[in-house]
């Protein structure tokens, strides 16, 4: 680990962001963003706690929709996210998600919950929040891992999608095993764990010198097959847990 200045040079190089930052060996910021990656897709797990919204509020099937449309408004929200990833150290953006996140699905849950007043547009303005938080992580660990491994850069981004794709399964498998048919729970488990790894994980997200890159060149591809090897037994876990619950 070292402590790196700015520097002068083009924008991939982080030349333009402010202060001084921690920097991490790469595969180390790889595995830290696999795992944020893995938080950041549970967009896709609306409809484990739609019908309990439905139920409890008397909504139509129309309003639930509207709600559901705010997951995908909630992109928007991460509109800025790359100003801020080109002027500041990455973890700066990751952070910013994570308080984005625990805002927006904190809220959400007090008001399932029935702490908190309740409308339609706060309920959608929640959940755009909540969402949005993870495109800003999303903006960090993609851009990270592309200036990292900038001759196998798609290799990298294809292993943080597929962990971005299984972040659903991941959370409801862990719903359906231990807290169904408790979906206040399920919104409290996805309101605060992401969160809390997005903060202890945050800082890894690092990019690295080229002088590193260089040094561990030899074995990347043979890194990069164990780690495909990991994610589809992860994938077929996954999708025999999801079987056999049914």
């Amino acid at each position: 680990m070292t402590l790196a200045p700015k520097k002068n040079g083009n924008i991939m190089n982080g030349s333009r962001r402010k202060g001084r930052f921690l920097q991490f060996d790469r595969w180390l910021s790889l595995s830290a963003a696999m795992i944020l990656m893995g938080c950041s897709g549970l967009t896709y797990t609306y409809a484990v706690y739609s019908e309990h919204i439905k139920m409890k509020f008397h909504y139509t099937q129309e309003q639930i929709d509207n709600i559901g449309a705010a997951k995908d408004f909630g992109a928007f929200v991460a509109l800025v996210s790359g100003f801020f990833y080109n002027f500041y150290a990455p973890w700066v953006t990751v952070y910013i998600g994570a308080l984005l996140r625990v805002f927006g699905y904190g809220l959400m849950w007090m008001t399932i919950a029935g702490d908190t007043p309740r409308s339609i547009w706060m309920l959608s303005l929640y959940l755009a929040l909540g969402t949005g938080g993870d495109g800003w992580v999303d903006t960090a660990c993609m851009m990270t891992s592309v200036e990292n491994f900038e001759d196998n850069r798609g290799t990298a981004m294809g292993i943080l999608k597929s962990q971005l794709g299984l972040s659903g399964a991941m959370f409801v498998t862990i719903y359906q095993a231990f807290l169904q048919p408790d979906v206040n729970k399920f919104l409290l488990l996805i309101a605060v764990v992401p969160t809390v790894l997005y903060l202890l994980l945050g800082f890894l997200i690092s990019p690295s010198t080229q002088i590193e890159k260089f040094k561990d060149i030899r074995g990347t591809m043979l890194r990069f097959k164990v780690i495909y090897g990991m994610i589809v037994l992860l994938a077929i876990f996954l999708a025999l847990s999801m079987i056999i619950q049914v």
